[in-house]
């Protein structure tokens, strides 16, 4: 089986959600036999063609840059969604197809999937699908997407307009469309019911990681994008509202990648420690006593979560944090939606450290069992097998 990947960014150093994904999922699925070729945007770059980086296999290409005037009206008339556009990516994914002859082609993200829609084919005989990792339409009526203060809402009206539009036109393409979790299959089976679905999930690197050490003592972690509408705001709800409840020798880390200068001056004032974009988070779990992941907003399933299980750290998280996960309260992850429930259980839990690590390795052997990347990569695998049966 030949299959054609397209990603939305290089995926090394693996330093956001979807660049872990990446960076484990399609090495992985190649040991188990598929051939893979690797696409995408690399950007951080200005023009032309970039290596592959070092750890990585694939082809990165440079975002084609267009006039101020049409960069603008396209940011005010469609969300991210619709960029970035390369000429260079579209003629080699061209070639590809032509010589390669693949069986499917995969996108990863639904701004990826749109490039599907651009594909040239005498006869089509190879199949496309997308991993689609939110409900983007209900995300982006959740968050609004607007870079801009002026005229937000219409703008943002707008943007969910043009979103729905891509989103309508790229699933009903697909031959098969992955959701992030069955809740959000669900989700789409009902926008969409006449594509074939099927759900998928994050995962993490579990089974070969090191052995975690126990933890003791009161510090938590909070992990993630910080430039994140839905991390940043659940962030601040933590700061604001749950913090001041804990007990005084119980301090908070904030790690993640890309931090909003609204963060910086927040964590700052806040004398909460951050750390800006880590490139290994093995040695901040082991720091740290448990995570906390407080998320009002999205879908999908937290690569966070998953994570902080592997490496053996409790999680306690909002419900729609551990949403569309097949874990029970106690198997690693308590549940607590306001402000006392949270700081009850933080407060707790830092002090009782037998329960907290009990809860925390049933977490590690789920994640182990459930959601090592080995297991995605041959579930993505099978869906494949059968789709082009």
């Amino acid at each position: 089986m030949r299959v054609i990947v397209l990603i939305t960014d290089r995926p090394d150093p693996p330093i956001t959600g979807s660049r872990v994904r990446n960076f484990n999922l399609w090495p992985t699925l190649s040991d188990l036999g598929p051939e893979i070729k690797v696409l995408g945007f690399d950007q951080e770059c200005s023009t032309g063609h970039t290596p592959a980086p070092s750890l990585f296999k694939g082809e990165f290409y440079c975002p084609d840059r267009s006039a101020l005037l049409l960069r603008t009206a396209d940011i005010l008339l469609n969300s991210f969604h619709h960029r970035p556009r390369s000429q260079a990516l579209m003629t080699r994914l061209q070639q590809l197809i032509d010589e390669w002859k693949p069986d499917i082609i995969h996108a990863e993200e639904l701004r990826m999937g749109r490039l599907l829609l651009g594909l040239k084919h005498k006869t089509k005989k190879f199949k496309t699908t997308c991993t689609l990792h939110n409900v983007e339409s209900d995300l982006i009526t959740d968050t609004g997407s607007s870079p801009f203060t002026f005229c937000q809402s219409l703008i943002d009206w707008q943007h969910t307009r043009s979103l729905k539009n891509l989103e309508k036109n790229v699933i009903n393409s697909l031959d098969l469309a992955f959701a992030y979790s069955e809740q959000d299959r669900l989700r789409y089976q009902n926008l969409y019911p006449n594509i074939k679905w099927s759900a998928t999930s994050n995962g993490t690197r579990a089974s070969n990681l090191s052995q975690p050490l126990s933890a003791e003592g009161s510090k938590i972690l909070f992990v993630g994008s910080l430039s994140y509408k839905p991390n940043i705001d659940g962030l601040f709800w933590f700061i604001n509202n749950v913090l001041p409840l804990l007990s005084k020798d119980i301090s908070l880390t904030v790690a993640g990648s890309k931090p909003t200068e609204v963060v910086r001056n927040t964590l700052a004032h806040s004398n909460i420690r951050l750390l800006d974009t880590p490139k290994d988070l093995y040695p901040v779990y082991t720091e740290h006593t448990l995570c906390v992941v407080p998320l009002f907003v999205g879908s999908g399933t937290r690569g966070k979560i998953l994570e902080a299980l592997a490496h053996k750290r409790m999680v306690i998280s909002t419900p729609l944090g551990a949403e569309g996960l097949n874990l029970t309260p106690g198997q690693g992850i308590v549940l607590a939606s306001t402000p006392k429930e949270f700081s009850e259980k933080i407060n707790y839990f830092v002090k009782n450290t037998h329960e907290q690590q009990c809860c925390a390795n049933d977490g590690r052997e789920t994640v182990i069992r459930e959601y090592d990347w080995s297991i995605v990569a041959a579930q993505l695998k099978e869906a494949w097998e059968k789709c082009i049966s």
